[in-house]
């Protein structure tokens, strides 16, 4: 899901401005350049913290994300339709305008899955007015433990697919990405574009980054970066450097801090100006007791001191979905609102209504369009849209059986929930076999180890003990001979 783009528009300003400056490439250099830097540092990010586990590709979803209609200042209103694959794949999706009281039909794009779950091709097309016309195709390949080795991307001209673009991943024996491709498809023949090398450290942490760009016929330097960890093997700092035609060059920099628990309470930038580090903009967090992102407040640098210059504050649904988010300006000694988001949630974590504001000097009003989050599934997983509005509605699917759990005839349960005290998990197997349980938090941090247990035949319950734990989602994770099963419990006081 992902990408996660989770900030709204003001923010992702603060927070990569001085990184685009210092990253401007030609318009010829993909638009993928530096994609594996710019996700890592997304998905290290707080505010993505709670929902980075949704992309790791289970798809044991009880509740999936049937139609959005979106409402924009500058387009019709636009319905959106998702159609899924029994193991709860997006296998289609299609886009319509509301045109002269009718939904038009506007785009189309459609997925196929392998075995092992990897999506290998996808298909856009549009609607010319009587009939679905193509208009991209994307081809996956694989290794054989799902890792992504090549894209290619074509598109449709003259009724036949034409080669565009492609990209070619190496992984090590780790599974860490070491090299990244980018080539377009020119004059009939395939050419260098951009060219990535990554390196890591004996536990698996990126280390540096290279990338270059094909500039008549040579492959040439252009950025590399270089990271640091704490002794808890927290990311301390990254540095960019950028090639001059002679040397390398320090150009930005960012600085992380963490708390005891490792938290990260600030992110502040630097610029080299002058063979001098400059500070350029600094962010704080606050957290609160589910270790949500409370508030947070970004400061910029005026000489030789800092000066507040926004804050965004945020409330949270049952399940920590956001709720609310008010983003604030510091302007002439007072802050002032700025933008504001709202979702509001049925009770199984799915937004059914979002809504972005912005403030007009006296009221909120609609009148600009802004990212809106979507979440769902007890607000495990998310969807951005951009608009001023978005209704959602939800297909509830049967889950905790996996394929060959259906076959043995096996089921999990867990009540009550939410649980205070005692989560009893209730496991049916048809016949004797051993369990083992874990625990995992809504960031995906593992918080109890049950142990193996053995099962007889047919029903069995084992207690979890969740008074220990604070309030908030946790995942119980089952693994039998059968399979693996997830189930979600709220603990409640």
């Amino acid at each position: 899901m992902f990408n996660r783009g989770y900030f709204f528009i003001l923010f992702v300003f603060c927070f990569l401005s001085f990184e685009a400056q210092a990253e401007v490439v030609s318009d010829s250099v993909s638009a993928e350049y530096m994609k594996i830097h710019k996700a890592f540092i997304q998905s290290l990010d707080p505010l993505n913290q709670p929902y980075n586990h949704a992309a790791d590709g289970v798809q044991d979803l009880a509740f999936t994300l049937d139609t959005v209609v979106l409402y924009s200042v500058y387009s019709n209103p636009k319905r959106i339709t998702y159609t899924y694959s029994d193991e709860g794949f997006i296998l289609e999706k299609k886009t319509h305008y509301f045109e002269n009281e009718n939904w038009v039909p506007a785009s189309y794009r459609s997925s196929t899955f392998d075995s092992a779950g990897n999506e290998t091709q996808v298909l856009w097309q549009s609607w010319n007015g009587n009939d679905w016309e193509n208009s991209s195709l994307i081809s996956n390949t694989y290794t054989l433990n799902k890792k992504l080795t090549g894209r290619l991307s074509k598109v449709w001209e003259d009724n036949a697919w034409q080669n565009n673009s492609r990209e070619t991943m190496a992984y090590d024996a780790s599974g860490n990405i070491v090299s990244f491709l980018t080539e377009s498809w020119i004059d009939s023949q395939w050419v260098n574009n951009t060219h990535e090398l990554f390196a890591y450290d004996e536990a698996g942490r990126l280390l540096s980054s290279f990338g270059e760009i094909w500039d008549d016929s040579l492959w040439v330097n252009d950025q590399q970066r270089w990271y640091s960890y704490d002794a808890n093997g927290n990311l301390s700092d990254w540095v960019l450097e950028s090639w001059d035609s002679i040397a390398w060059v320090n150009s930005y920099k960012e600085i992380y801090e963490y708390d005891a628990s490792n938290k990260r309470i600030s992110v502040t930038t630097e610029n080299w100006l002058e063979s001098n580090w400059v500070p350029g903009l600094m962010s704080v967090y606050a957290y609160n007791s589910q270790d949500y992102v409370l508030a947070m407040s970004t400061y910029t640098w005026d000489e030789d001191h800092w000066v507040e210059l926004r804050k965004t504050d945020f409330t949270y649904d049952t399940y920590g979905g956001i709720e609310t988010e008010l983003a604030s300006i510091w302007e002439n000694g007072t802050w002032l609102n700025e933008t504001y988001k709202q979702n509001t949630f049925d009770g199984f974590g799915n937004v059914l209504t979002g809504q972005y504001f912005v403030w007009n000097d006296e009221t909120w009003s609609q009148e600009q369009d802004g990212p809106i989050q979507i979440f769902f599934d007890y607000s495990t997983h998310y969807q951005t849209y951009t608009g001023y509005r978005a209704e959602a509605s939800f297909t509830s699917l049967f889950v905790g059986e996996n394929e060959v759990g259906k076959e043995a005839q096996t089921s999990v349960s867990c009540w009550p929930n939410p649980a205070r005290d005692i989560a009893r998990v209730k496991i049916d197997v048809p016949e004797q076999c051993a369990v083992r349980i874990l625990v995992f938090s809504v960031i995906g941090k593992e918080v109890k180890d049950m142990g193996k247990f053995h099962l007889e035949n047919g029903a069995n319950t084992i207690d979890i003990e969740v008074s220990d734990l604070p309030v908030g989602l946790y995942t119980i994770y089952i693994k039998t001979k059968y399979g693996n099963e997830n189930l979600k419990v709220l603990v409640n006081r």
